[in-house]
């Protein structure tokens, strides 16, 4: 142990006092423990906490509830979220511990998988919640905060039942999955067992009758060209390229579902996005006006689409 290790830990000894237990708590009142021993080896991150090296968090912006339990006095309760560098600091450390003991202790009462984009649910059995239950044990977590990346087509979800609450896992590709814990999301890599054994469970093909949007799905290039002058170059992307390029492909055709027909003409004034699709040899284009967009001759109304589409310089340029 370091000279600074050692001054840490005193400083924690003389904080705390002899710890029991500690925990973290979620915005929506989830409760998760953290390995004690861990958490006082970990001296050089604990120092950072000190209530005179910290700022006072606004309620607004807390993440987790940080809960230290004591032998001889009250627990020691801080917020944390994003700060100053301390708060910073101490927040990620947090985020990262709590995010690695989530799927050790939760406890699967009953588990429901769902297809999001077709409507479609499977209970699954006994034998097949423990399987999945294993698989999710084994997840790691990833110290990102921003994925860049929209579930595939059909948007699998796991609602794991607990005791306590339902928690939403969002399959976001065969090996990402997304959990949201309160004001938090993280995110996990996976075995792709996963993602099989839920598509098998719920196969695309099940979703009935396809609707004007569905070939788009099958895409193999897509080209967003903005028009009019001080608007961004032209944006290419080969969604079989990358899983994040392929859950862009899937989110927008979800944009485009999600229109309302339009008995109107089309508008005399030149569109603010071109959005060709190729599929295979056959070029589908879709043009935006604002909140409106023309599609195989005829309009519709989505006033999302357009504030969409400004968002794919942020994903394509990763």
């Amino acid at each position: 142990m370091t000279d600074n290790d050692s001054h840490a830990t005193s400083m924690i000894q003389e904080q705390f006092g002899t710890i029991d237990k500690v925990s973290v708590m979620t915005t929506d009142g989830q409760e998760i423990f953290l390995n004690k021993h861990e958490f006082l080896q970990n001296a050089e991150n604990m120092a950072a906490f000190l209530p005179q090296q910290l700022e006072k968090l606004k309620t607004d912006d807390a993440r987790f509830t940080l809960i230290v339990y004591r032998s001889q006095s009250a627990p020691f309760v801080l917020e944390i979220g994003p700060g100053g560098e301390a708060m910073n600091a101490l927040y990620h450390w947090i985020r990262k511990e709590t995010a690695a003991a989530v799927f050790q202790q939760i406890h699967i009462r009953t588990l429901e998988v769902a297809a999001t984009d077709l409507e479609l649910h499977y209970i699954p059995t006994d034998e097949e919640t423990a399987k999945i239950s294993k698989l999710l044990t084994t997840a790691t977590y990833s110290e990102t905060t921003e994925p860049l990346q929209y579930s595939l087509y059909p948007g699998y979800q796991l609602v794991i039942n607990t005791p306590e609450r339902a928690i939403a896992a969002q399959l976001l590709s065969p090996s990402l999955i997304g959990l949201s814990l309160g004001k938090e999301h993280l995110f996990y890599t996976v075995s792709t067992d996963l993602f099989s054994a839920v598509a098998d469970w719920l196969p695309p093909e099940k979703g009935g009758v396809p609707d004007v949007f569905d070939p788009l799905l099958q895409a193999t290039k897509v080209i967003l060209a903005p028009t009019g002058e001080g608007m961004s170059d032209t944006l290419t992307y080969d969604p079989a390229e990358s899983s994040r390029y392929m859950g862009l492909l899937h989110e927008t055709v979800r944009e485009l579902k999600r229109a309302r027909p339009l008995s109107t003409p089309s508008p005399t004034t030149a569109p603010t996005y071109y959005l060709r699709v190729m599929t295979g040899n056959t070029e589908h284009t879709i043009r935006v006006y604002g909140d409106t967009f023309r599609y195989e001759g005829k309009m519709y109304q989505q006033s999302e689409l357009q504030e969409f589409l400004r968002e794919y310089r942020q994903i394509i340029s990763k």
